[in-house]
């Protein structure tokens, strides 16, 4: 008779070790059922744009003029690294009018960004190219460790928002009413949980701006929080040097001076040059023997480049975005260091302005962003209720902040922590 007391002793013994185990674990179980929804919103260049041509004209005749149905646009290098990189300039670039003070495509070119709300158009910029599938990687990293580490799914609890990055927040109102559609039917479908925006880069100060404009009431019922990585908020001392020489993207192969005159068209150019509010008035971006060029004499930088179609733009963005102002949600802000970074663009002869820089003065940041501009978010500290943490990865560039597994890991730790509600204690 005291065999079976024993066992049964035991049994008791063991289910209570066993309960223990599971309240230890019990954070992991409940971060499993209180999984916040997901929404990634790229950076400039981040999305994949689609383009359907009727022209009746083109830079050379080996250009298609006509498609019967939307292709590639971008991000496709095998047209940036062929004959066909004018014809992509022309299709790609975007025309000011003076009128309505708006941009507009090549006559002819129709460009749409495809699957808005999944994370098709940004995990791989260009995933049927097979030379440079890799190279093209985005955000596939932190989608598949969300996916394998958390149990996310894509399309129920994860989210994309791509947008087309060439243009400015004036121009984006379709985008933001999306993006506020797309919060909140994430957040209903999700057993009104809250939701979770990672944004690398301009999809930041996108982010940000769209932020501004939800009421404090709308962010408290839809917004659990806000994960900035390499968000350039006081603009990037890079875009005089796309606007006087052209950027060839950081691939060899490219020449940034044909790509300039499509580049020069974004006003998302204008919109992330250097905001007057964060740089003192004699900073000098862009040197030559005639002119030192500073966020007090923009027009004359613009004239003197050619280029008063971005004197015009950038009037029209220069006040978009208060950068005084916190997000008003939670935060965690991200960024690397350790990247030359453009600083101050140096011409010694006129001769040679604005096509070939002498030479480029390079300091600390990620390699696109100066880390001015990149700290930027540690200023709102202490002035939103909402708690405010940074990290500085001091070896990141710009887009290893989304690329690097080993930073896309501790990412999805992060965000494992805001579903046991315990981030802001995290660093």
């Amino acid at each position: 008779m005291k065999t079976p007391y024993l066992i049964l002793c035991i049994f008791f013994l063991c289910l209570s070790f066993s309960l223990a185990l599971k309240d230890e674990g019990e954070e992991d179980v409940k971060a499993g059922s209180t999984r916040h929804p997901v929404i990634l919103v790229p950076g400039d260049g981040g999305s994949k744009l689609m383009a359907k041509l009727n022209k009746s004209a083109g830079p050379h005749y080996w250009c298609y003029q006509h498609t019967s149905s939307y292709y590639l646009l971008w991000l496709n290098l095998d047209v940036l690294v062929s004959k066909f990189m004018d014809c992509f300039i022309d299709n790609m670039r975007l025309h000011y009018n003076h009128t309505d003070r708006r941009t507009y495509n090549t006559p002819g070119v129709d460009i749409m960004v495809p699957d808005f709300g999944t994370t098709k158009a940004i995990e791989n910029l260009s995933d049927w190219n097979y030379w440079f599938g890799g190279y093209t990687k985005y955000f596939f990293n932190l989608v598949d460790l969300l996916v394998k580490n958390l149990n996310y799914t894509r399309g129920q609890d994860l989210f994309g928002a791509p947008y087309d990055f060439r243009k400015a927040p004036n121009e984006m109102d379709v985008f933001f009413s999306n993006l506020t559609r797309l919060a909140e039917q994430a957040y209903y479908a999700n057993n009104n949980t809250r939701v979770v925006l990672v944004s690398h880069s301009y999809g930041c100060v996108l982010t940000l701006h769209w932020l501004h404009r939800r009421t404090e009431a709308w962010k408290a019922k839809f917004i659990e929080h806000f994960v900035s990585l390499a968000g350039p908020y006081a603009g990037t001392a890079l875009s005089y040097e796309v606007y006087a020489a052209g950027y060839n993207l950081d691939v060899w192969e490219l020449d940034g001076k044909r790509l300039r005159s499509e580049q020069r068209t974004s006003p998302s150019l204008a919109f992330l040059s250097p905001n007057p509010l964060a740089w003192a008035k004699d900073r000098v971006f862009l040197t030559t023997p005639a002119a030192n060029y500073t966020v007090d004499n923009v027009q004359q930088f613009f004239r003197d480049i050619n280029f008063t179609d971005g004197w015009e733009m950038r009037k029209d963005t220069m006040n978009l975005l208060d950068i005084s102002k916190p997000p008003g949600v939670s935060m965690y802000c991200v960024y690397g260091n350790g990247t030359a970074t453009t600083e101050t663009v140096v011409y010694k002869d006129l001769k040679s302005f604005p096509d070939t820089p002498d030479h480029v003065v390079r300091g600390a940041g990620d390699g696109t962003v100066n880390l001015h501009s990149l700290r930027w978010c540690e200023s709102w500290r202490g002035r939103q209720p909402q708690p405010l943490v940074s990290r500085l990865y001091p070896h990141a560039d710009h887009m290893g902040l989304v690329t690097n597994y080993t930073i896309a890991e501790d990412l999805v730790k992060y965000v494992a922590e805001i579903n046991v509600g315990r981030e802001a204690n995290r660093l």
